[in-house]
């Protein structure tokens, strides 16, 4: 039996412990490990290879879980580093000091403690200090014309957050195989009680990959799915704690999607403690009471701002105010704008937290389920509070293609944004195919502005490896610039970044979704 160093026991099977060495270790020799993992994985395709080199770098694990597991944005790419670190006008000092090793860089990033200009002097400052610039000098002095990666280049794939070496999060996770079931509650509850922000921990939820009504019919044949409409709101967790002895709320939490606290909400958060609190079977809903006595309920749902639509002079009709909504969320201090709450799920905090252990026990309740407790909770808040702040969010059972035809034929009329789809299963915490966004498409025909080309593993002959390829084109679309990655195949990007005039200036047809485009091959 293997133990971490808190002394809780290893599940049986695990072969990295997510502990930190006594000693930390230095960013220079960090980047070194991550460069000699990549080597090594970059030349098997095999996944049993894979998990057996991977499993012989547990050091890396707090870097790579940052890396790969986490739901965690960094605000400064790749490309607009090197942009910067030509310049010379640098800053000279800083506004915080240089982090000590490379997973704390990251979570300064992730965190924004610094932003802009000041996040990128960061980083320059935390290159030189730990003599990772002066090291990839070396290297490339010593082979001038050589493609292998320098230090500095594996820094610039942590800050895109792609190593670019074949590692899936299926096979990370296999590897590391974290025990969510012990104390994982207990740590997330630690930092959100400290601060408010677990942007830190691995605070994971369910994300929409686009799909298509043909996709849905076709999964359609072994479970059961549901459709809402898709609210055009702000995404938000809200965390509720309760007192399983007085029945009572003591605490309520916003988070976003990144699990930042939305500082802006306190007087939504007062007003959804009162709406929650007066309902009898909110600790039912909670489930079990943790060593303190308290018991926690999570939300998951669309913040929105309401404008009025219509007046057909008996009753008005209000519609999302994307852009109001978003100003209020992002303010720095409380706002006094009436924010309604839009919840679409709903469970215990261990059920959000720990969904694979759920799964593999087969404990996960499935979305029907978690959706009835949700609709009787805001039924009757609507009845019992008539200005209760949350808002249903119906659920249509799709059985079959002709009443998924008329959903989508209903949302269109409507100019609703779209349609999310689930599937009737326990919660995955994930970007997950169980959970499907459908827009309305439009296609029209763009003459190609660039070609933009950048290293891409791709598989070619079956085999993966990276290559200099066409990342995306550039068309203009209503005047704006805008960049189209999608549409085209690991040999296309090959062959057009070898000719990129065959592409530059030619007419394509492209599908998009609102904002987002999808491209079709060249005409």
């Amino acid at each position: 039996m293997a133990w971490t160093a808190q002394g809780a026991p290893l599940r049986r099977g695990m072969v990295w412990a997510r502990t930190l060495a006594t000693r930390a270790a230095k960013p220079l020799r960090q980047l070194e490990r991550l460069q000699s993992l990549v080597q090594q994985v970059s030349r098997t395709n095999g996944v049993g290879e894979k998990r057996a080199i991977l499993a012989s770098f547990a050091d890396l694990a707090p870097i790579l879980e940052r890396l790969y597991l986490r739901t965690m944005r960094f605000h400064v790419t790749s490309g607009a580093l090197r942009k910067y670190m030509m310049r010379e006008d640098k800053a000279q000092t800083l506004s915080v000091p240089v982090p000590p090793t490379l997973e704390g860089l990251l979570d300064q990033l992730a965190a924004r403690t610094v932003s802009g200009h000041d996040a990128k002097d960061l980083i320059c400052a935390f290159l030189k200090r730990h003599g990772i610039m002066a090291h990839h000098d070396k290297e490339t002095q010593r082979a001038p014309t050589s493609t292998s990666l320098t230090v500095l280049d594996i820094f610039f794939r942590c800050l895109d957050r792609n190593l670019q070496a074949g590692i899936s999060q299926a096979t990370l996770r296999s590897v590391m195989h974290a025990d969510e079931s012990q104390g994982a509650v207990q740590r997330f509850l630690a930092a959100l009680n400290s601060s408010g922000n677990v942007s830190s921990f691995p605070m994971e939820m369910a994300l929409a990959h686009i799909g298509s009504p043909a996709k849905v019919v076709k999964r359609m044949q072994r479970s059961a799915w549901y459709a809402s409409r898709k609210v055009d709101g702000v995404r938000c967790v809200t965390v509720v704690s309760i007192n399983a002895k007085s029945k009572r709320i003591t605490d309520v939490y916003t988070l976003s999607r990144s699990g930042r606290p939305l500082e802006a909400l306190a007087p939504f958060r007062a007003q959804l403690a009162e709406d929650l609190g007066a309902y009898p079977r909110l600790a039912r809903l909670a489930g079990a009471p943790d060593a303190n006595g308290r018991a926690h309920l999570v939300l998951d749902g669309e913040l929105c701002a309401l404008q009025p639509a219509g007046d057909d002079g008996r009753t008005t009709s209000y519609v999302e105010d994307f852009a109001h909504t978003l100003s209020v969320v992002r303010r720095q201090t409380p706002s006094t704008t009436p924010i309604i709450y839009f919840p679409f799920d709903c469970m215990p905090l261990e059920a959000f937290v720990c969904w694979r252990t759920a799964l593999e026990r087969g404990t996960a309740p499935p979305f029907s389920e978690r959706y009835a407790s949700l609709e009787a909770l805001v039924a009757w808040s609507l009845a019992e509070r008539p200005a209760t702040c949350l808002r249903r969010l119906e659920q249509w059972r799709v059985r079959d293609a002709a009443s998924l035809d008329a959903l989508v034929d209903r949302a269109a009329h409507a100019q609703w944004e779209g349609l999310m789809l689930r599937e009737d299963i326990g919660y995955e915490g994930r970007r997950t195919q169980s959970l499907l966004k459908l827009r309305p498409t439009q296609e029209a025909e763009y003459v190609v502005q660039d070609v933009v080309l950048a290293s891409m593993r791709l598989p070619i002959n079956g085999k993966y490896a990276v290559y200099e390829a066409v990342s995306h084109i550039v068309i203009d679309h209503e005047g704006v610039p805008v960049s189209v990655g999608s549409g085209f195949s690991a040999e296309e990007r090959l062959r057009y970044a070898q000719h990129p005039d065959a592409l530059r200036g030619k007419t394509v047809t492209v599908a998009y979704f609102q904002e987002h485009a999808l491209c079709d091959s060249p005409s």
